[in-house]
């Protein structure tokens, strides 16, 4: 049974109220409103860009479509490392305007370039389309930075593990792999957290389900793990990860259990899960203590992660 008392600060709660405010009624059912209240939403928590920051749209060519990705670099970017960064949104909204300052603020915080990909969304485009996106973005950056990590939130996460999963026994592959609340099927495996916070702000379990039915109409995808990551079975090979999770969300426990797979493998991993945070969080990092400091611990597990000491 669902818990609908959560324990969250002033500036986290009020964070909530400008973030719900932005979703009327007619935004449930159409995809075009969806977007824009989202997109609408996204523009109401901005940021300039820190000082030094600049970006550019490159398109790649991608099997007949152009494929947008845009460039972050400051004068201090190390010419070797690079992050690659996927937008979440539930594979339904979200571009790269969406998630502009945050890509931003990524690139003045570690000090590294960004490359955030535009990638293909439900229902229009379903599954592979957005992998397929995915890998090219990723294989485009490998071509041009000999240090290349994943890196996404919620929906993004996804896809940047799926790209860990699809290059390992690859000679181009990440490096390492940073989730922020990722979404990696844990809700076919009874996960707790999808019960404990069913009615959590932001995400329900309820918008879990929604958005995984506009991913893919077919559940005999759904032991894929390029699809659903937590579905590997054999998680020896994967680049190292930093995983964070919101304590106040369905998704939850999908980061818990991913970490420990990959550990038990192997795999050099953390996993941090913040406190007193919902889903989406990011975009909090301006107006809240608690969202500013995990900001701050990403940053830093990628700064380390782009060490050329860490191999």
């Amino acid at each position: 049974m669902g818990n609908d008392s959560f324990d969250m600060d002033a500036e986290v709660q009020a964070f909530i109220e400008k973030t719900e405010a932005y979703y009327a009624d007619q935004c449930a059912d159409d995809i075009t409103s969806q977007r824009a209240c989202y997109n609408a939403m996204c523009k109401a928590f901005p940021s300039p860009y820190p000082e030094g920051v600049t970006s550019t749209i490159h398109l790649i060519d991608h099997h007949g479509h152009d494929l947008p990705l845009r460039q972050y670099r400051n004068a201090s970017s190390t010419p070797q490392s690079a992050i690659v960064y996927f937008h979440g949104g539930g594979f339904v909204v979200g571009d790269l305007e969406s998630h502009d300052s945050i890509c931003a603020d990524i690139c003045g915080g570690t000090g590294l370039t960004v490359f955030a990909v535009e990638y293909r969304l439900a229902p229009e485009h379903r599954f592979p389309d957005d992998l397929n996106d995915a890998l090219a973005g990723f294989h485009a950056v490998a071509r041009k930075f000999s240090r290349v990590i994943v890196m996404g939130d919620s929906a993004g996460g996804t896809l940047a593990a799926a790209v860990g999963i699809a290059t390992r026994n690859q000679a181009s592959r990440p490096i390492g792999q940073v989730l922020i609340y990722p979404a990696l099927g844990g809700e076919g495996l009874g996960l707790a957290s999808y019960a404990v916070n069913a009615n959590a702000p932001l995400l329900t379990t309820e918008n879990v389900h929604y958005y995984r039915n506009m991913r893919t109409a077919s559940e005999e995808e759904w032991n894929n793990p390029l699809l659903f990551p937590l579905k590997l079975v054999d998680y020896q090979g994967l680049p190292r990860c930093a995983v964070f999770s919101a304590d106040v969300d369905p998704l939850r426990d999908d980061a818990s259990v991913f970490a420990e797979n990959a550990k038990q493998a192997g795999v050099a991993t953390t996993w941090i899960n913040e406190p007193g945070l919902p889903h989406g969080y990011l975009r909090a990092r301006h107006c809240s203590q608690r969202a500013a400091s995990s900001f701050s611990r990403i940053c830093r597990a990628t700064t380390d992660m782009a060490s050329p000491d860490q191999g």
